[in-house]
């Protein structure tokens, strides 16, 4: 176990050594190279924006409406729905990414959602992984079995802060490439403040709820020290962590989300 729930396999391995490039040129530049025309793939539209900066401003964090949205806006430039869009690859990095990503473009788990790998297979943090994604996509489609096949990715960075979206085909767009971003839209959502730890030791008595956790073990594998993000009452966030051994070993057990917690003016955790 690294952090609950991650064990050391579900985490990325950022020690990957790999290598990927992209050849971007015309469609003159193609045909005077003598590259065949079954090996070209167009770029037909591509957004990029990202969420609030700091996550303890976010709403929630089981929400990425920066994605939603990015991939809304993509689809609509290149004219496309994503239904009809054959082959995703979704940014890799953890479990909870994936899971992040496909609630919010509305894709079921069920279904092929990266054609990488991601993880330990592929990289991760500090890795050049969505080049590895754009260019194992461009080998997926000049394989499709149809002569208009589409492919999107999704590219993140940060605490899957920084979006980015592209949709390639094997057919050209109509109205050329278009890019664009919907971040004035993200920028109005709503935000949450967040709450010093003297602030919240005395707001309702250092009463909050648990909106999310999780807990760090040691290199034994043992829980070492929980950390957990609160909601007090008026809605501000406030952060909590400790490192006594029977909060941790408590935080390992069940279901925390939604309980009350207290918390006292140096943000400590207590039961």
């Amino acid at each position: 176990m690294i952090g609950l729930p991650y064990r050391k396999v579900m985490n990325s391995n950022n020690q990957v050594d790999m290598a990927a490039a992209l050849i971007i040129c015309s469609v003159a530049k193609a045909t005077q190279l003598g590259i065949p025309r079954e090996k070209w793939i167009f770029p037909l539209a591509g957004t990029d924006c990202h969420e609030h900066y700091y996550i303890s401003n976010r709403f929630s964090f089981a929400e990425t409406p920066a994605i939603k949205l990015g991939g809304e806006m993509v689809c609509e430039l290149a004219e496309k729905s994503l239904q009809e869009i054959s082959l995703i690859d979704l940014y890799s990095c953890f479990p909870s990414a994936v899971q992040l990503g496909a609630k919010s473009l509305d894709l079921s788990l069920d279904q092929q959602l990266t054609i990488t790998g991601g993880l330990s297979f592929a990289g991760g943090p500090w890795n050049n992984y969505v080049m590895h994604a754009i260019a194992t996509m461009m080998t997926k489609l000049r394989q499709a079995d149809t002569s208009s096949t589409d492919g999107l990715v999704w590219a993140n960075g940060g605490y899957a802060t920084k979006h980015s979206f592209g949709i390639y085909s094997t057919t050209p767009p109509k109205n050329g490439y278009r890019h664009g971003s919907p971040q004035s839209t993200i920028d109005k959502l709503a935000k949450r403040e967040l709450a010093t730890t003297e602030q919240a030791e005395s707001s309702s008595a250092g009463k909050a709820t648990i909106e999310a956790f999780t807990v760090m073990h040691d290199r034994n594998g043992q829980p070492e020290t929980a950390i957990a993000a609160t909601l007090l009452k008026d809605s501000r966030r406030a952060w909590a962590t400790s490192t006594d051994p029977q909060v941790a070993n408590a935080l390992c057990t069940g279901e925390w989300v939604g309980q009350k917690v207290t918390l006292d003016s140096t943000g400590n955790l207590l039961l």
